[in-house]
């Protein structure tokens, strides 16, 4: 049983989860959340001493309650998603082994070649993620596998692949943030890819969709098909957004919008008895009462604002990636999803996409902020043929080209799958 320390740096908290996955499920231990004010809206660190002090109170943990004292050295990292960009690939290479069976030195070397090639200025590749393997087949033919092929004997082997990059200040500003901390960074993955594989854990969803992640201060669009991201596109609302528009809309504090929010939320259920859910005193001593309807109308005016940016995301979405995203199922996740009724609101605009919230299973972490991190228990657990594994270390290989791979002969590595600018909208 591995337990891992997986981290997550979103605008407004740090959150830790420490688990492993058992029978494909992950299993939860301990969470842990901390707010802090040291990330801008687009991902990068403000201020990164004070985000290195932070992270330092996560080095020990101790919980006398659930009897838990952890010393925490290494750190797996959730990535946003913001400034994502994916492309599309597909390398071959000769087998080295003597009796021709595949085995992980082939993927490496397959995998360090691709991440040698050029990437956009101020972007860099963090992570290749294969779609598929191809190898010799009966009649000469080659023959297409979803499964990683360890072991079968086979003359060259094919990967296609996503290539994932994110901006260079995010990937390094990170990694270095952890490093300064104390923590020893092992393994990485985006957001999205890792929503991806918890969801496809669950059999009751599908596996085309858009998975709208609303954050604090951000939301996060994706199209994934078949189960695997391919583009992303964020917009800057997000549910402290709605929290200030409670404030302004009834004339209330912070704490007062917040506990409306995440007490009452959206609720159309009509009561023969209609109280007041907070009563606020005017100047001359007279109170005002403000009822569940009043928050209904103050909560439905900020998602009529809200529902037009996502619609000119998913539009743009659909355009970078080449589809019409209009009637894809639409999965709602991330802290935001939170809100009392936010199925009903995502009904009333986007009924032809049956919009629901991801709901997960694991104990201890059914909250779904921390999805993500869930997701990231998942990837990490098990070896993926990915750039990562590369990153632990392997032997050097000398080998011979195969004749598709040769200067002359060789395609592109891969080419830009035209991912939306993650600018704001």
């Amino acid at each position: 049983m591995n337990k891992l320390a997986c981290f997550e740096i979103t605008t407004n908290c740090v959150r830790l989860l420490v688990g492993y996955e058992l029978k494909g499920k992950p299993v939860v231990i301990l969470t842990k959340e901390a707010p802090h004010n040291f990330i801008n809206t687009d991902g990068t660190i403000r201020d990164i001493d004070g985000l290195v002090d932070l992270l330092k109170t996560f080095r020990h943990i101790k919980d006398e309650v659930a009897h838990l004292d952890l010393n925490i050295a290494t750190a797996d990292l959730l990535y946003p998603s913001t400034g994502l960009r994916i492309f599309t690939g597909y390398q071959e290479a000769a087998t080295t082994a003597t009796d021709g069976a595949i085995t992980k030195v082939d993927f490496e070397y397959i995998l360090g070649r691709v991440q040698k090639q050029k990437t956009e200025d101020s972007y860099q590749i963090y992570d290749i993620v294969p779609d598929s393997f191809t190898v010799d087949g009966p009649n000469g033919n080659r023959k297409t596998l979803v499964e990683l092929p360890l072991g079968v004997k086979s003359r060259t082997v094919g990967v296609a692949c996503r290539v994932f990059t994110l901006p260079t200040s995010i990937v390094h500003g990170y990694k270095n943030a952890f490093e300064r901390a104390g923590f020893r960074v092992e393994k990485r993955a985006v957001s999205d890819y890792a929503y991806c594989e918890l969801i496809k854990s669950y059999e009751d969803y599908p596996k085309n969709y858009l998975l709208v992640d609303i954050g604090a201060n951000n939301t996060n669009v994706s199209v994934i098909g078949k189960e695997h991201p391919y583009g992303s596109i964020i917009f800057t609302k997000g549910s402290e957004h709605l929290t200030h528009h409670i404030m302004s809309k009834l004339n209330v504090t912070y704490d007062e919008a917040r506990s409306l929010k995440e007490n009452y939320g959206y609720d159309e259920r009509k009561i023969f008895y209609d109280p007041a859910i907070i009563s606020k005193l005017r100047a001359d001593g007279k109170t005002i009462p403000i009822k569940q309807d009043n928050l209904n109308e103050a909560i439905l005016s900020f998602f009529d604002s809200y529902f037009t940016a996502l619609e000119v995301a998913i539009a743009n979405l659909g355009k970078a990636t080449g589809g019409n995203l209009s009637s894809l199922p639409m999965i709602i996740t991330g802290g935001g999803s939170k809100l009392n009724g936010i199925e009903l609101i995502f009904l009333q605009k986007f009924t032809v996409n049956q919009p629901r919230v991801f709901k997960g299973s694991s104990i201890g972490a059914r909250d779904p902020r921390f999805g993500g991190l869930l997701g990231l228990i998942k990837v990490c657990s098990t070896y993926r043929c990915s750039l990562e594994d590369l990153c632990q270390g392997t032997v050097s290989v000398a080998r011979q080209e195969t004749k598709e791979a040769t200067p002359k002969t060789r395609k592109p590595l891969f080419k830009k799958r035209e991912s939306a600018e993650n600018d704001e909208l």
